[in-house]
């Protein structure tokens, strides 16, 4: 499978690419995205700091100038190009998956998103060249020049205005062996928020448990400290800090779009917002959101689809099923700290726990996210979907969705593993798991 994908550039280093690659990629991305003056930041991964040297070299001998702000967490570079103002970035990190990868996130001009579509296409075509023999390089006249820089101070203070609301909530906060730790400590510090860290050295094998959060046994031992000390919710940060789940008070893990609710409730008092949701989010989420004056628009997968959607209708935020939440006030880029800020706002300013308030939007039930290897191709899939589904209402903005009255799914590519991925959404548990097992079985072939 290639490396390249729809969001970013990740795969099983040494295996998938190396650090001729990371080189060749570095070398070619500046032409590719007119960046002539680029931040770089890095996760803690054991290969990461190969990844980092040999993208930075290929950066410098194509003539761009390189700014390095060190071991961060991925919005931290988002904030580095919005706030600071180079004129793009990239992120050396594979986000949740496992130890063994590592990857690029591309960012660029006002930390606008960087795709397939307007970019990693072409940086792929190049690299693919270059592995070919051919000459895809320029000659710059002198090499860039290489800089660090700490942002700490500048990137703390940015978050303080989201800080004012929060009382003394109790929270245990999982930094997952990842770089959330870098800044967690100082920015929860310019809080009145009691909080309890775990896991918050960074360490790139990821000792304790595996650095995705939306994996529920990740969320076990956060779930028991948040019970055995009467907290008011745990937090659990991915590998390189741009995502968060949360458990409830009772150690429950909280849905990431049933999440969508408490952030909408933090704008929606304020004044009617247009809020973004990814479409394999349950129903209960636009829903919440209209009944709150709000206006609910459903987006494709992935955060250059919604971080472009967010800028191009001028939505507050938006959010996906992933975990990821994207903010206006945040040059419409996710982060997880903020969303962390604006839970700890609503629950500071209502008696109502964090259960009860998932509880009036998690009014259906939902299957999540099941997985199927790859073994029809997704055109088979669809076409026989359709035909079985014909008289629902079909919507192909990314990958199929199927709505019916009582009941819908989704089924698209993963973008970055050789998977399918199906979610169903029905108003009980006895017609969801029929409807499950039908669409499986179109899935897979084996339907009769």
């Amino acid at each position: 499978m290639s490396i390249f994908h729809v969001n970013d550039i990740r795969g099983i280093f040494n295996v998938e690419w190396n650090e001729t690659d990371a080189y060749a990629i570095g070398r070619v991305v500046p032409a590719v995205l007119g960046i002539r003056n680029m931040v770089v930041g890095r996760d803690a991964r054991t290969s990461t700091e190969t990844v980092f040297a040999e993208f930075t070299r290929g950066l410098r001998d194509s003539g761009a100038d390189v700014t390095s702000i060190g071991l961060c967490d991925t919005p931290a570079v988002y904030f580095a190009v919005g706030k600071i103002g180079f004129d793009g970035g990239a992120m050396i990190t594979a986000s949740h998956n496992p130890p063994e990868y590592n990857g690029i996130k591309l960012v660029g001009p006002g930390s606008s998103a960087v795709g397939y579509d307007n970019g990693i296409s072409e940086i792929e075509q190049l690299c693919a060249d270059y592995r070919s023999g051919k000459d895809v390089f320029t000659s710059p006249k002198q090499s860039g020049k290489f800089t660090e820089i700490d942002i700490t101070e500048g990137y703390v203070e940015f978050y303080r205005p989201f800080m004012d609301q929060i009382g003394p909530i109790r929270t245990v906060i999982d930094c997952s062996h990842g770089t959330a730790a870098v800044f967690g400590r100082q920015i929860m510090a310019g809080t009145r928020a009691q909080c309890s860290f775990i896991n918050d050295k960074p360490d790139g094998t990821f000792p304790v448990h595996g650095p995705d959060p939306m994996n529920t046994d990740n969320l076990i031992a956060l779930g028991q400290q948040v019970r055995e000390e009467g907290a008011h919710l745990g937090m659990c940060f991915d590998g390189d800090g741009d995502r968060v789940v949360l458990v409830d008070e009772n150690g429950k893990p909280v849905g990431s779009d049933l999440l969508l609710a408490v952030l909408a409730r933090y704008y929606l008092e304020k004044k009617p917002e247009t809020i973004v949701y990814d479409l394999r989010c349950s129903n209960g989420v636009p829903e919440y959101i209209a009944e709150h004056g709000g206006t609910a628009l459903m987006s494709p997968v992935g955060h250059v689809s919604l971080k472009r959607l967010i800028k191009e209708t001028g939505s507050v935020f938006g959010g996906e099923l992933s975990g990821h939440y994207y903010f206006r006030d945040f040059f419409s880029c996710d982060s997880a700290w903020l969303t962390a800020l604006l839970v700890l706002s609503v629950l500071s300013q209502t008696d109502t726990s964090l259960s009860e308030i998932i509880r009036s939007v998690d009014r259906y039930e939902n299957s999540g996210e099941i997985n199927f290897p790859v073994a029809r191709s997704t055109e088979t899939i669809y076409r026989n979907l359709k035909y079985r589904f014909q008289d629902g209402s079909h919507c192909e903005i990314d990958g199929l969705r199927i709505d019916y009255p009582d009941w819908w799914f989704i089924v698209r590519p993963s973008t970055n593993e050789p998977l399918v991925r199906l979610v169903v959404e029905s108003r009980n548990k006895q017609t969801l798991q029929s409807h499950i097992a039908e669409v499986s079985s179109i899935i897979t072939g084996t339907e009769r």
